[in-house]
């Protein structure tokens, strides 16, 4: 009973991470259990549970009897976050190069050559990719603070209707990191990893750090 318990948690929080990410529930959405509960199928105890992760992860606000509502975000927080991206990818490629293992390496060159399930998708690509690195780089304070920054990056993306690069560029920036880590090459593997968050344009007002040359 327990067991098919946290396997109706976990269904909730996916279903409703999901509809936040993709913005099937807007920043600033007052958040109803029954509503919730008819629209997306979920029982009380399961969905309750989920708000509370999510409300942990910041993508749900709580305000005491007021209820709860989807967390929004401003310009200043859509800098900040990429600022944090730029360091901490590189750092977690970095790591991934002193300590990753051979079944970590054989995992990144499979994700690259399209022989994991859904790295022919653009989104899912890049999601895997990104993981895998975090995971390789054997630090989980990192890897729980990567995949919640990845989440909230791409919420912030979808509501900017950011138009994704073709998966063929996306390849190109993540084989030069891979290709670092493989080699054991922990400086250049963290400028390919920046290189990858800067590229895309996100923040154009933040300013390049004086050692990481982006053109490289």
């Amino acid at each position: 009973m327990a067991e098919k318990g946290m396997r109706q948690s976990e269904h909730a929080y996916a279903v409703l991470k999901r509809a936040i990410l993709t913005l099937d529930l807007a920043p600033g959405e007052p958040l109803s259990d029954s509503e919730l509960v008819e629209r997306y199928g979920v029982g009380r105890t399961p969905l309750r549970e989920a708000l509370q992760r999510l409300v942990a992860e910041e993508l749900v606000v709580a305000h005491g009897r007021r209820g709860m509502v989807v967390s929004s975000f401003g310009a200043g927080d859509i800098q900040a976050l990429f600022e944090l991206r730029v360091q901490l990818d590189g750092f977690a490629a970095g790591l991934a190069a002193q300590r990753a293992t051979e079944e970590d390496i054989a995992r990144l060159e499979a994700i690259c050559q399209g022989r994991e399930p859904g790295s022919d998708d653009p989104v899912l690509f890049d999601e895997l990719l990104h993981d895998a690195i975090a995971r390789a780089s054997h630090n989980q304070y990192l890897m729980t603070t990567l995949r919640r920054l990845y989440d909230l990056s791409v919420r912030m993306l979808n509501l900017l209707q950011f138009e994704r690069e073709p998966l063929e560029q996306m390849h190109r920036e993540h084989e030069a990191a891979v290709d670092a880590i493989k080699a054991r090459d922990p400086q250049r593997a963290s400028a390919a990893a920046r290189r990858h968050v800067m590229a895309r344009n996100w923040f154009p007002t933040l300013a390049v750090d004086e050692d990481l040359d982006v053109d490289a």
